[in-house]
């Protein structure tokens, strides 16, 4: 290999090491959202999602505990979205935040 050959490459590597770092700084600002502004909803375990939705909580020498039928549990919008997609669980929209309240209407000037 000439000294050419590997300059190139070099570049070649750098340019899609530059490429790569890009990619993942796009894909990080769309996840990057504030946890605080995705709405969280209760959730009731369907039949289907009985035994399936890991609680989170390893047992030692058990293995991971799951949540059952008719148990309820708060997650965020998306991922309960998610879930009832699957036929795993059941639950109700989030209200709508309400409306900001109108601003009071300056005085008119009187008319002559």
């Amino acid at each position: 290999m000439t000294k050419l050959q590997s300059q190139a490459e070099a570049r070649e590597a750098a340019a899609k090491a530059e490429e790569m770092r890009k990619r993942a700084a796009r894909q990080a600002a769309k996840v990057a959202s504030d946890p605080a502004s995705i709405p969280t909803v209760e959730c009731v375990v369907l039949p289907l999602g009985a035994g399936k939705i890991s609680m989170g909580q390893h047992v030692g020498g058990l293995g991971e505990a799951h949540y059952e039928e008719d148990e309820t549990f708060k997650v965020q919008l998306p991922v309960a979205e998610a879930l009832k997609a699957r036929g795993f669980v059941n639950f109700k929209a989030p209200k709508a935040a309400d409306p900001a309240p109108a601003a009071p209407a300056s005085p008119a000037a009187p008319t002559p």
